[in-house]
């Protein structure tokens, strides 16, 4: 019996084996990859600021795109193309062709302070254009520069001219970003990294720590100075905290800012 027993599972692994080896030589690895139906064609498309008068530009291609056009105008981007037959005419050229960076010189931020707008079509080797363009704007960083400075200034006046703290606050975080603005993006004119570049921003976090604890100065009724903030507020006109008693009543205490509010108005 035993000997049939081995006999039985001989022949059953030499049917087993032989199956198992053609099974594996018919396994196939298939990796499928998978392509975008729409794509514009240009990668990484980047403007990069220079000064006043240039930014530059760089791009990669994707697919069967080898060749690109970038156009730019003022006050909006440049019209799209209806189809992928017409070629982009509106704004104006800034490069055609097959290379991968490109300058614009023409800009000029000094006549034209709004944002620049650009965009840049793809085209195939078929001669098709790709209706998705990549695109991007750009804008002069001294009108943005300035715009900073503006900010600070009006959150400034603002504090000065209020009694609420958190005006002071808002004044302190406007010189702030107004610090690291400049710190990441200083005028052409200004070479980061150099004396006049450091102090400066050394300047601005200054006055803004000073702004962060301008409410903690006070004055009294009768402009005894305590503190700093007394002499700034005379000068600049702006109001004067009152200390009051705690022992006073709340009768007297609405006496005495209607009598404050009074003579205010009658100025």
């Amino acid at each position: 019996m035993c000997k049939w027993l081995q006999i039985f599972f001989a022949g059953l692994i030499g049917i087993i084996l032989p199956s198992s080896v053609v099974l594996a030589a018919e396994s196939v690895d298939v990796t499928v990859v998978a392509t975008p139906l729409f794509t514009g064609g240009i990668t990484n498309f980047t403007i990069i600021y220079v000064s006043e008068t240039q930014l530059d530009f760089s791009w990669g291609y994707s697919g069967d795109t080898d060749r690109i056009m970038i156009r730019a105008q003022y006050g909006g981007y440049p019209d799209d193309i209806p189809n992928e037959d017409t070629a982009p005419s509106d704004g104006y050229l800034i490069y055609y062709g097959n290379g991968v960076s490109a300058s614009d010189f023409s800009v000029n931020f000094d006549d034209n302070p709004g944002p620049l707008y650009v965009r840049a079509w793809g085209q195939r080797t078929n001669d098709k254009w790709s209706t998705t363009p990549a695109e991007g704007w750009k804008e002069s960083e001294i009108m943005t520069l300035l715009a900073f400075i503006a900010l600070a200034g009006v959150l400034s006046f603002l504090g000065a001219r209020s009694s609420f703290w958190f005006l002071k606050v808002f004044a302190a975080f406007g010189w702030w970003a107004f610090a690291f603005y400049w710190q990441l993006n200083p005028p052409s004119t200004i070479t980061q990294g150099d004396s006049v570049h450091v102090i400066v921003f050394w300047i601005l976090i200054i006055v803004g720590v000073g702004w962060f604890v301008y409410p903690l100065w006070a004055t009294s009724s009768d402009d005894t100075v305590k503190g700093f903030k007394a002499s700034i507020q005379r000068f600049i006109g702006g109001e004067e905290r009152v200390n009051v008693s705690p022992r006073e009543g709340r009768r007297t205490r609405n006496s005495d800012y209607a009598d404050r509010v009074s003579r205010a108005l009658r100025r």
